[in-house]
């Protein structure tokens, strides 16, 4: 479903990817691991148009994404969940996601509002509440939701659960298990290899900006060394 072949880009001069590769397939879930600073967050926005790359390939269910503008990627079907959340902080909660669900479409997908607030019950008591008023963790859940009623074919999700307390961390292992259950199809970019390993089937760790292993997640776990060369803190 998506293909990065050799794919460079930089902020100005400063150049951060060097050249990577990596494929996900449909109804997979990958994970794109590493510290921070190796380039995860920038090969998620490399893909989605926020940053365009300055060589490679990528492609996307057999469309060339490069040169297309964010907008135009998402109405492929590519998803993206930022880790800063970006929530719209004037808007409640339900404006935030109907927001999203007018942007995307007619709202009939599988994911609608209903759903996402029986996934997260948490918003479901806070419709009306202002975005910028949650807590870390239920921003998280808003931004996901937001992601969701687009109904995408591909869910790319940047530190999904970074600064979160363990009991939402397991919280955000059933959602994204059920998430790819429904059919949407997940790259994530993280640093929590405990979180990947309970919802990826496979890895790939980036540093300084290049793909350096890939492997089945289970592998990438029991590998002590390979754990702390690139991603012990």
């Amino acid at each position: 479903m998506l293909e990065l072949d050799e794919v460079t880009a930089a902020y100005g001069k400063s150049q951060v990817l060097q050249g990577i590769s990596l494929h996900v397939d449909e109804g997979e879930v990958v994970a794109l691991l590493g510290r921070n600073g190796a380039g995860k967050t920038t090969t998620l926005r490399t893909v989605m148009g926020l940053l365009p790359p300055s060589g490679g390939r990528i492609r996307f269910a057999g469309d060339d994404l490069v040169g297309r503008p964010p907008d135009a990627v998402a109405r492929l079907g590519v998803g993206f969940v930022p880790d800063d959340r970006r929530i719209f902080a004037p808007l409640t909660v339900e404006e935030n996601l109907v927001l999203a669900q007018r942007v995307a479409g007619d709202g009939s997908g599988p994911w609608t509002l209903a759903r996402v607030y029986e996934l997260f019950p948490a918003l479901s008591e806070q419709r009306g509440q202002g975005g910028a008023t949650l807590s870390g963790g239920q921003q998280k859940m808003l931004a996901l939701g937001r992601g969701l009623v687009a109904n995408p074919r591909l869910l790319l999700l940047d530190e999904a659960v970074e600064g979160l307390a363990p009991i939402v961390v397991q919280r955000f292992v059933d959602v994204v298990r059920e998430v790819a259950t429904s059919g949407i199809t997940l790259l994530l970019a993280d640093q929590n290899l405990r979180f990947a390993r309970q919802v990826a089937q496979r890895g790939y760790i980036i540093d300084k900006g290049r793909i350096e292993h890939e492997d089945d997640i289970e592998a990438i776990w029991r590998d002590e060394r390979l754990v702390r060369r690139y991603l012990t803190v």
